[in-house]
C-alpha cells in the first residue's frame, strides 16, 4: 500500500491545481516534495516558485500521459470517484515521471494498443 496522499486526484482540468485537487498528470508536473505538502502550502510554493501546472508534463511520455488523462477521467465526477481514482492512481504519479527519457513510446503504445484489440 501506499503511502497516504496528501492530495486529490479529481476529475479534468483543474482551475485550483496548484491546491488540494488536481488530475493525475497535473500532479506529476509538480516537483514530487510539492505534491505532498499541504494544499495551502503548495499554493505559496508554486507562486513562489512561478511554476506552470499542466495535464501535459514535459518528462513524461506521450503516450503515457495520454492513457493517464483517459484513466483519470474514466472514475467519473464526484467526492465518492475523487477518493477512489486517489486510491488507485496515486501511485502512478510518481511512475510515470521521466518516462518521455525512456524512448519507447511506440512500444508501449503498441502494447496498448494490443491490450485493446484482445479485451
Amino acid at each position: 500500500m501506499s503511502e497516504p496522499s496528501s492530495f486529490v486526484l479529481s476529475f479534468g482540468s483543474h482551475s485550483n491545481a496548484e491546491g488540494e485537487k488536481f488530475c493525475l498528470l497535473e500532479a506529476c508536473s509538480l516537483p514530487p516534495e510539492l505534491v505532498r505538502l499541504t494544499a495551502r502550502q503548495r499554493r505559496a510554493r508554486v507562486r513562489e516558485l512561478g511554476l506552470s501546472v499542466t495535464d501535459h508534463p514535459p518528462d513524461v511520455c506521450d503516450v503515457r500521459a495520454a492513457f493517464g488523462r483517459s484513466l483519470n477521467d474514466s472514475y467519473g465526477n464526484g467526492a465518492e470517484a475523487d477518493a477512489e481514482r486517489t486510491e488507485d492512481c496515486a501511485p502512478l504519479e510518481q511512475a510515470l515521471r521521466g518516462t518521455k527519457a525512456r524512448g519507447d513510446s511506440e512500444r508501449v503504445a503498441l502494447f496498448l494498443w494490443d491490450r485493446a484489440l484482445h479485451e
